[in-house]
């Protein structure tokens, strides 16, 4: 946990959010390459924990967090092309801290011990244009 000694600021948070977002909704290579390496960070960093859903309250949890809509969360699960909770248990089966800490925060109603057959968390959506920022790209 090399991050754990650096301060990190918002604006730190915020790359790792939409690095994260980015990540989850491009598929192939990209995602093997460079998805793993970004969910690690944000654990490693609690990022999650930088964050507040659109009411202010803050996220449980990692999993919470990357399911909730963007800008204040990563998106995950949501459009046509982004990655679910559960092709990133899957991914993330021979990367075993990153694959346990998904595990662990498994969303509200799934047995945290059960196959990745079950559906993940219901999603919250946002209106992205009430709270003035810019749609990204690939957000369906």
């Amino acid at each position: 946990m090399a991050n754990a000694h650096r301060k990190l600021t918002q604006s730190n948070y915020d790359a790792i959010r939409d690095h994260l977002f980015e990540r989850i909704h491009k598929t192939g290579e990209e995602v093997k390459n460079h998805f793993l390496n970004t969910l690690r960070a944000a654990i490693e960093t609690e990022a999650w924990k930088h964050f507040a859903d659109a009411e202010g309250k803050p996220f449980k949890n990692l999993v919470e967090w990357l399911h909730y809509a963007y800008p204040n969360g990563a998106n995950m699960g949501q459009g046509k092309h982004a990655i679910s909770y559960d092709e990133t248990l899957k991914l993330t089966e021979a990367v075993s801290d990153v694959h346990r800490a998904l595990k662990h925060d498994s969303p509200a109603g799934r047995n945290r011990d059960s196959s990745a057959e079950t559906s993940a968390a219901p999603r919250q959506a946002v209106n992205l244009h009430a709270i003035g920022r810019r749609k990204p790209e690939g957000l369906q």
